[in-house]
């Protein structure tokens, strides 16, 4: 299976939260995921993190995108400590 694009939204299917009582909070959801997916430039980690939400084990989804669980683990690593320091840089910008 290839890397699918972000902007095929229909291969990321409903990420809503099944326990959403209210139906305003899960488009919430639905938005807070796709925007923390279209933050990461690595488009395997992003498939990967997909399939994570899908149900798949770190292994499993790892092995879907072409990587392996440990090369998964460390781009995920990085990509945290990156948008760490861009949302204070961001807060820094706005005081």
């Amino acid at each position: 299976m290839g890397i699918v694009p972000l902007e095929d939204e229909s291969a990321y299917g409903d990420f809503a939260d099944e326990g959403a009582v209210d139906p305003d909070q899960a488009v919430v959801i639905q938005d807070q995921v796709r925007r923390a997916l279209a933050a990461l430039p690595d488009p395997q980690l992003r498939s990967g993190l997909v399939k994570r939400a899908l149900g798949y084990t770190q292994r499993e989804a790892a092995a879907l995108v072409g990587l392996s669980e440990k090369a998964m683990e460390r781009r995920l690593c990085r990509s945290r400590h990156r948008l760490r320091i861009l949302r204070l840089d961001e807060q820094a910008g706005d005081q």
